[in-house]
């Protein structure tokens, strides 16, 4: 029998039309749910060369502010991020709260926050961490027990960075943590794993974070030969106390038939058969009793097939019980990245320097716009014309609200009847691959609706309901403790809520709005005011926005009975290669001093920014390498002042202020502390680094700079340090001057070199009368040439005018209150 229906077409024409009886029937079982946390998709958003590149701060018309408009149209439901997340302690017992990486983690976090998106943080083991935890961006396998041996020191670091940025910054969404380390087809590291994700979870939990969620493990993929189940095994079973969700990498074109789509998705299931194994798994390994939902990281087809595919990746994925999926190459595949920051503050970019979107775009924006940060998935029984579609169902758990995905492999349009019992009379958009816009309306009666779904393609149904309004219990038992004179310790038992409790919101003294939002239980409030009465409101939150009934408490906080330690003197000046390293006579105080706070001015640059060092006693001494990330470090006067700090928070007036400038130029040091990022040798050749701090490079391919983005005329030498212990006797220095990918490099010097070294030799390369050496000048690169033999001992590299020395502290050189400034000779 025909049925007369109607459909409401974008353009506002109602049409009633004759559809015919299905050729296809998809059944949705809402009784038994297959898992009731999906978590929705997400994007990887490679923030770790971002970042310390500063790209999303500066270039800010093309590069930041396009990508905010890219995610605003994706809406993932999460952002997993790898970044370097020790670097706010680059150098040990400093950590830095301004810095130009933290301000651009800052300008990202805030976005990610204030659109709503949960985001999963990575930190990478060994490569993107300070070198005074695994030797800097080296491999760690050569120092294994060195890495091991500071790995409670870079716990403890890590942890207070999370307290950081969840008590400080307000970062509720951060969903969870996972560690990455490239097992590199082999496991011995896995015990280092183990051993990092324990220490750091006791360390998070002593600062009062324990609701800060853990995923792992994140080190295995399809594609790499090893025993990756066995990996995956153990962090189900052994690791089930510290994990709270399980992540392993996927891609489907490493299936059996994977660069065969219609045999890996449809005709063998493989993806389903895989994914579903592994979901069963963590049921039956779990030792605490609780089921952590199943992630796939980097999940997605990978192959030239047409990409509606992914449509049923996504959807086997769900019906195999997975909670989410995160794809990789989103961001790295639409947003053209490099870590080449110029003097100007601008960035290269591709060709083009623009994002280019595709039909994968497409269908992962579709997924992601329409899933849910917290939904249950219903499993569909299909009956028809057979195994020529997939479908599952979506329902939000915080509304009334659902998503039917859809994919079709039949050559052709195939009318459709999807029965819903128990749905009721519905409206549902309509989207059909690669369009963002629905195409029109279908309308549901009695939980049934008929519609031509398109062959070849991936079409998704939304039905959008109320959201639940219930609102969340009251945070329990609030207490407020004083910690010392100017610092509040909060405290409470969880707050319930009908679906999920998401955050608690603290309001300080009747304000109106929350000083801070958190995802813990426990909040420090580090500016009470000694002596005064602070009254506090702690409210729960649940998954859109319900706010329970109050909690209350207030407090006054004691009175200093110490004196503020004495004001730290005789700043110097110690080393200006390419850190600004500062050292000062240690304060004194009654009771000791806890830490130094460092206040630093740039020219040309708002704000005053604050790092503080730390210890027992905290050393007295600074590094700053403010500016290189942002592209500007050249021709700016720094100013630096410290101040003491006590244990009750009293703070000793400032120093007087050391000012420098520094000069045009820039140099690479491979002292103690060498960062890659911020001093910019763009290298994975560094084997190791040796205790006193000098870089030991293996000759197994040329070293490169990150982009120095100067004018040649301005560029007269590049001036190396080093000591050859091999037989290559010349070094070949090459420029590149354009943007051009791949790097064609303009023009090369090559002079002789002594070969054997027993000490350091000084060499400088006059590039001054070199006819291609003109323009600007963006890259360098060295090769060493002739002879054999594997390492070279480098202390520094200048590019520039001059040489640069190091600077000899002495009773006059510099004085704390005299600007220091080199002139052109290096004097």
């Amino acid at each position: 029998m025909n049925h007369r229906i109607r459909i409401a077409a974008v353009a506002g024409i109602v049409l009633s039309i004759v559809v015919r009886p299905a050729a296809q029937t998809v059944t949705v079982n809402l009784s038994s749910p297959i898992i009731t946390n999906h978590h929705g998709y997400g994007v990887l958003f490679d923030a770790d060369i971002l970042l310390c590149a500063n790209k999303v701060r500066y270039n800010s018309v093309d590069q930041w502010d396009t990508l905010k408009t890219y995610f605003r149209e994706v809406q993932p439901k999460q952002v997993q991020m790898q970044v370097p997340l020790l670097m706010w302690e680059a150098y040990k017992g400093q950590r830095t709260f301004d810095s130009d990486w933290i301000r651009a983690l800052y300008t990202v976090m805030d976005f990610f926050r204030d659109e709503g998106f949960d985001v999963e943080l990575c930190a990478q083991i060994g490569e993107s961490m300070p070198s005074w935890c695994s030797w800097g961006n080296i491999a760690v396998t050569e120092e294994e027990g060195e890495f091991i041996a500071a790995l409670p020191e870079y716990a403890d670091s890590f942890a207070k960075f999370m307290k950081h940025l969840s008590w400080e910054r307000g970062y509720w969404n951060i969903k969870d943590i996972f560690f990455y380390r490239e097992p590199e087809n082999n496991h011995s590291n896995l015990n280092t794993m183990k051993l990092t994700y324990r220490l750091v979870r006791e360390a998070m939990n002593r600062e009062g974070l324990s609701e800060i969620k853990f995923s792992g493990y994140d080190s295995v993929q399809l594609n790499r030969q090893m025993a990756w189940r066995d990996v995956l095994r153990d962090a189900m079973g052994p690791m089930d106390d510290i994990m709270d969700r399980i992540t392993f990498n996927m891609y489907a074109t490493f299936l059996p038939g994977g660069s065969n789509m219609n045999q890996t998705l449809y005709n063998n299931d493989d993806l389903y058969t895989l994914c579903r194994e592994i979901v069963q798994e963590s049921y039956t390994l779990n030792r605490d009793g609780k089921r952590e939902p199943v992630s796939i990281a980097e999940g997605e087809c990978q192959t030239d097939d047409p990409p509606h595919w992914e449509g049923a990746y996504f959807i086997d994925s769900m019906r195999a019980g997975v909670s989410g999926v995160t794809c990789w190459w989103f961001m790295d595949r639409f947003f053209i990245w490099s870590a080449e920051v110029q003097q100007d503050g601008s960035v290269d970019s591709n060709a083009a320097g623009q994002y280019v979107r595709s039909g994968r775009y497409w269908a992962y924006a579709l997924n992601c716009a329409h899933g849910y940060h917290s939904g249950s998935v219903f499993p569909t029984t299909l009956s028809g014309t057979g195994g020529n579609m997939k479908a599952i169902c979506l329902k939000d758990n915080d509304s009334d609200s659902y998503t039917l995905f859809v994919h079709s492999r039949n050559s052709g349009a195939m009318n459709t009847t999807f029965n819903i019992p128990g749905l009721g009379n519905r409206t549902w958009q309509k989207y059909v691959h690669p369009t963002l816009t629905p195409v029109g309306t279908v309308v549901m009666t009695n939980g049934s609706m008929t519609d031509s779904v398109a062959g070849s393609n991936y079409t998704i149904y939304k039905s959008t309901g109320p959201r639940e309004t219930i609102r969340p219990t009251p945070p329990g038992n609030l207490t407020a403790t004083a910690l010392n004179p100017r610092t509040i310790r909060l405290s409470w038992t969880a707050g319930t809520d009908n679906v999920r409790v998401r955050r608690y919101n603290i309001y300080k003294n009747d304000a109106a709005t929350p000083t801070i939002s958190v995802q813990t239980l426990q909040w420090e409030d580090t500016r009470a005011i000694p002596g005064q009465q602070t009254t506090y409101v702690v409210r729960t939150v649940d998954g859109v926005g319900n706010e329970s009934d109050p909690a209350t408490v207030s407090v006054t906080p004691p009175m200093p009975v110490t004196n503020a330690p004495t004001v730290p003197a005789n700043l110097r000046l110690t080393d200006t290669l390419a850190d600004i390293e500062l050292s000062w006579t240690p304060s004194s105080d009654d009771v000791g001093v806890v830490k130094y706070r460092v206040y630093h001015t740039l020219s040309g640059q708002p704000g005053t920014r604050v790092a503080e060092v730390y210890g027992n006693p905290p050393r007295a001494y600074y590094v700053s390498d403010y500016g290189y990330m942002e592209g500007h470090f050249e021709n700016v006067t720094h100013g630096i002042a410290v101040a003491a700090v006590d244990a009750e928070g009293n703070e000793s007036p400032r120093s007087s202020t050391v000012t420098f400038t520094r000069p045009y130029g820039k140099t690479f040091d491979m002292d103690d502390y060498y960062a890659c990022y911020g001093d910019g040798i763009a290298d994975w050749s560094f084997e190791r680094r040796t205790r006193n701090g000098i870089a030991v490079k293996m000759l197994n391919q040329p070293m490169f700079t990150y982009s120095v983005g100067f004018n040649a005329d301005r560029i007269k030498q590049v001036y190396i340090r080093m000591r050859n212990t091999s037989t290559h006797n010349q070094l070949r220095v090459s420029w590149l001057k354009n943007k051009t990918y791949p790097d064609t490099y303009a023009g090369s010097r090559t002079i002789p070199i002594t070969t054997n070294d027993t000490d350091f030799k000084e060499y400088v390369i006059d590039l001054s009368g070199q006819s291609t050496f003109n323009g600007p000048v963006y890259h360098f690169r060295f090769e060493f040439l002739g002879g054999s033999g594997t390492s070279i001992l480098l202390d520094h590299v200048r590019i520039g005018t001059f040489p640069l020395p190091k600077i000899v502290p002495t009773s006059t050189n510099p004085a704390a209150g005299v600007p220091v400034t080199f002139n052109t000779t290096g004097s």
